[in-house]
């Protein structure tokens, strides 16, 4: 009997050890794959969910995920750019997957300026429950040069280096070199997650042959599942579907697009971006004049911008997480964020 147990211990090993070593940039991806992999295996997750995507010194655990990797699933360089060359060299013989390259992926124009049109974001909102985006709204990336998995890929042939300890500062969030003029946040919008579950279900059978059915199974229950709760979204938003908001920093498009949302505008185009005083002076004399009463704020943002604009107007101030910071290692992560924005938007916007 004894003999038997640890014939299938080993064996149990043997199947662990076959399993992809997946690493994942940021809480959302990570919670995408876990879905897929669930019963097989866990990603890791490169960059802490409580860290900014933007900027990041990677720590030498986060780097030893990246060497160990077969498989690196990430938004792409639009959102975190100082990524790119530690996973070309630390991961140069791991498939090198960027989700905002992928054909069939929604992608919206960076904006600019403090107002925006509202309801015209080239995304016609409940129309593509079924992923039927449309290309034109599909990104013709700058870095056409690359060809990454979802594409044709070829591995990079570059010899690893210890980036460890070396601190990127680079802006991410509106690096119009890097993203294209893309707004990377594309996993904002539901349809764009269930589309890549079933591309990332492809790559790991491709990689995991005895496991592919079964990430396919995962991928296709896992998209019934949050397209349940997109719809409960969708349904949950309408009636405060055309009631004007401001955002502090401008990072929410897709969710707006995908359920009809009419933000009027944005304090500064990104976190990093401080609006000077003519912006500020256009914001606020605008806001006197509109209905807007909500406004809505990332964790740990510097409300003293915001507090200036708004001064004197009855507007709510409405945290929003954009990035789900608390959702990592939680079941259904992913709908998780989605559902947690959807309450906390729908509370700010309702009267």
């Amino acid at each position: 009997m004894l003999r038997n147990v640890i014939a299938l211990l080993c064996l149990s090993g043997a199947a662990l050890a076959e399993t992809p070593k997946v690493a994942t940039d940021i809480a959302p991806v990570h919670a995408l794959v876990s879905e897929v992999m669930a019963g097989i295996g866990t990603p890791d997750l490169v960059v802490p969910a409580t860290a900014s995507p933007h900027h990041h010194a990677m720590r030498p655990s986060e780097a030893r995920m990246l060497s160990e990797a077969d498989i690196v699933i990430w938004m792409g360089p639009g959102l975190t750019p100082w990524l790119e060359e530690p996973i070309t060299s630390l991961a140069s013989d791991a498939r090198d997957i960027r989700l905002q390259d992928l054909p069939g992926t929604l992608a919206l124009a960076i904006r600019e300026g403090a107002f925006f049109d509202s309801h015209d974001h080239g995304h016609d909102h409940g129309q593509d429950k079924d992923h039927a985006h449309e290309e034109e709204g599909h990104a013709e990336h700058a870095d056409e040069g690359h060809d990454h998995e979802g594409h044709e890929h070829e591995e990079h042939d570059h010899k690893a280096e210890d980036h460890a300890d070396h601190a990127h500062e680079e802006d991410g969030h509106h690096d119009h070199a890097a993203s294209g003029g893309i707004d990377p946040h594309q996993w904002l919008d539901a349809s764009n997650a269930i589309f890549w579950m079933t591309q990332i279900a492809v790559a790991l059978g491709q990689q995991d042959p005895d496991n592919a059915e079964r990430y396919l199974a995962n991928a296709q229950a896992a998209g019934e599942s949050l397209s349940a709760v997109d719809a409960q979204i969708e349904a949950q938003l309408a009636p405060v579907r055309d009631a004007p908001f401001l955002i502090l920093h401008d990072g929410l498009q897709y969710f707006e697009a995908r359920y009809g949302l009419a933000a009027q505008g944005a304090v500064s185009d990104s976190e990093d971006d401080a609006p000077g005083p003519a912006r500020v002076a256009d914001l606020r004399a605008a806001l006197q004049e509109s209905d807007v009463h909500c406004a809505l704020v990332e964790p740990q943002s510097d409300l003293r911008l915001l507090e200036t604009v708004i001064e004197g107007l009855d507007i709510k101030i409405v945290e929003i997480d954009l990035i789900g910071a608390h959702t990592v290692g939680v079941p259904k992560g992913y709908e998780h964020l989605l559902t947690e924005l959807s309450n906390n938007i729908a509370h700010c916007l309702s009267r």
